[in-house]
């Protein structure tokens, strides 16, 4: 027997019959478990987000919102979730740079300062050029 949650409550799907039967016999008839459970958790998830809307649309109304705009966002906002104090954690530590310029510079690498550098000759610098 197979459990599926269902709006916050579990439902037996009697499929054992169907898990009986030979796999051969399904393909005759045109069976796909594989496709019936997927579409039976797609339509079990468009249920929950119904009634999700539903009842957002109930506390939007309730609480006599202003503007259609509010309206909405309440209704769009229906699945939002507080963040979890793990989630918050996890998203504090992750490194937000995109350059790697800002990284940090490590200690052991020397930077040469201007006086540190003797300053070249017209012909130095060319034949450090050429090939």
């Amino acid at each position: 027997m197979r459990l599926v949650e269902w709006s916050g409550k579990k439902c037996t799907l009697s499929l054992l019959l169907l898990e009986r039967m030979e796999e051969s016999h399904l393909k005759s008839i045109g069976l796909n478990i594989d496709a019936l459970e997927t579409d039976l958790k797609r339509s079990v998830r468009e249920e929950q987000r119904h009634w999700h809307e539903n009842d957002a649309k109930l506390r939007a109304v309730q609480q006599k919102v202003a503007t259609y705009e509010e309206f909405r966002s309440i209704v769009e906002g229906c699945e939002l979730r507080p963040l979890q104090l793990k989630e918050v954690e996890e998203a504090t530590k992750r490194y937000a740079g995109w350059s790697p310029l800002l990284a940090p510079v490590p200690t052991s690498v020397k930077i040469p300062q201007p006086g540190d550098l003797a300053p070249l000759g017209d012909f130095q610098i060319v034949r450090k050029l050429s090939p």
